[in-house]
C-alpha cells in the first residue's frame, strides 16, 4: 500500500537548539525515518510562504516530535506548530505527538496541553532509541548487530556449504567407483554363469552319452550272461549225453566233438578243422584227424 505521508516525523525546534537537534535528526535519518528538518526541507520550498510550507509539511507528516527546552517553549513558531498538529492531526496511535525533554527541562514545565502525553527524556541514555522505536524507526545498533550476526551466519553457512559440496563430490566419486565395481562384478558373474552353463551343457551331453554307453554295455552284459547260462546248460546237457551213450563221431558235428572233448579242444589245428566242416569239405578227413589225435592222446595216457 502506498504511504500517503511524505514524512514520518515533523521535527519542531527553535534555532538556538540546533546543536541538540542535529544529532537527533541524524539518528532518525539513519534509522530509516523520513524527517521534516526545517533547515533542509524549507530550502526546497523557496518562493513559498513560510507559514504555508510549514502547514503543508504538518499535514504531510505522520508524527510530530517536539524538542522541549526553555527556548523552544517560548518560541511563537514552535507553539503554533505543536498547537496546529495537536488540534488538527493528533490521533494516537496512528499519528503521535512526542515531547522530547532536553536536559534540565521537566515534565511539569510543559504547557498544560501536553502534560498528559508520553514523553522522552534526554537524561535517559536510551531515550533517542526509544523515541525512534515509538516513531517506527529501526534501531541502528541492533540492526548492525543483526547484520553482523547474519554476515557471520552467512560466512559459517558458506563454509558449511563448501564442506557439503566437497562431501557431495566425494560421494559422487564413491558412487562412480561403486558403480564401476558393480558393473565389473556383474560382467564377471555373467561370464562365469555363461561358462558354467556351457560346462553344464557339455556335462549333460557327456552324461547322456555315458548313460547310453552304460545302457548298451548293460544290455550287452545281460545278453552275454544269458548266452553264458545258455551254453552252460548246453554243456551240461552234452556231458550228460556223452556220459550215457558211447562215443560216435558220426552223430556229432565237428564243433560238438572239439568243444566237449577236453583232450583235443586246444589242438593247434582247431581252426582248420572247424573251417573244413564249415566249408563242407572232407568231413571224413576231419573226423579221421580227430580219431588219430584221440588215439595218440589215449596211448600217451596208458604209457
Amino acid at each position: 500500500m502506498e504511504d500517503i505521508f511524505e514524512y514520518d516525523v515533523f521535527l519542531s525546534y527553535t534555532a538556538s537548539d540546533e546543536k541538540i537537534v542535529k544529532p537527533i535528526w541524524q539518528e532518525m535519518c539513519l534509522s530509516g525515518l523520513r524527517v521534516f528538518w526545517s533547515v533542509a526541507a524549507l530550502k526546497e520550498k523557496l518562493g513559498e510562504s513560510w507559514f504555508d510550507a510549514i502547514e503543508e509539511s504538518l499535514a504531510q507528516s505522520r508524527n510530530f516530535l517536539l524538542i522541549c527546552s526553555t527556548a523552544s517553549m517560548n518560541s511563537k513558531w514552535v507553539k503554533s506548530e505543536y498547537e496546529a498538529f495537536f488540534h488538527n492531526f493528533y490521533n494516537p496511535p496512528l499519528r503521535k505527538l512526542i515531547p522530547f525533554l532536553t536536559k534540565g527541562y521537566e515534565n511539569s514545565d510543559l504547557p498544560v496541553l501536553l502534560r498528559q502525553i508520553q514523553t522522552c527524556n534526554a537524561d535517559d541514555k536510551n531515550s533517542i532509541k526509544k523515541m525512534i522505536q515509538m516513531l517506527g524507526g529501526v534501531d541502528i545498533e541492533k540492526l548492525k548487530n543483526e547484520l553482523s550476526n547474519k554476515v557471520k551466519e552467512n560466512h559459517d553457512l558458506h563454509e558449511k556449504l563448501e564442506i557439503l559440496e566437497a562431501e557431495i563430490e566425494n560421494i559422487k566419486k564413491e558412487k562412480e567407483d561403486f558403480e564401476k565395481r558393480i558393473n565389473f562384478y556383474q560382467n564377471e558373474i555373467k561370464t562365469t554363469v555363461l561358462k558354467k552353463e556351457k560346462e553344464v551343457i557339455i556335462f549333460q551331453k557327456k552324461n547322456k552319452e555315458l548313460k547310453s554307453k552304460i545302457k548298451e554295455q548293460t544290455e550287452e552284459k545281460e545278453k552275454l550272461e544269458k548266452d553264458i547260462i545258455f551254453y552252460q546248460d548246453e554243456i551240461k546237457k552234452m556231458k550228460n549225453k556223452y556220459l550215457k551213450i558211447p562215443f560216435n563221431p558220426n552223430e556229432l558235428t565237428i564243433h560238438d566233438i572239439l568243444m566237449n572233448v577236453q583232450e583235443i579242444k586246444n589242438d593247434s589245428d582247431l581252426k582248420q578243422i572247424l573251417q573244413m566242416e564249415k566249408d563242407g569239405k572232407n568231413r571224413a578227413g576231419a573226423l579221421k584227424h580227430i580219431n588219430d589225435r584221440m588215439k595218440i592222446v589215449t596211448k600217451a595216457k596208458k604209457n
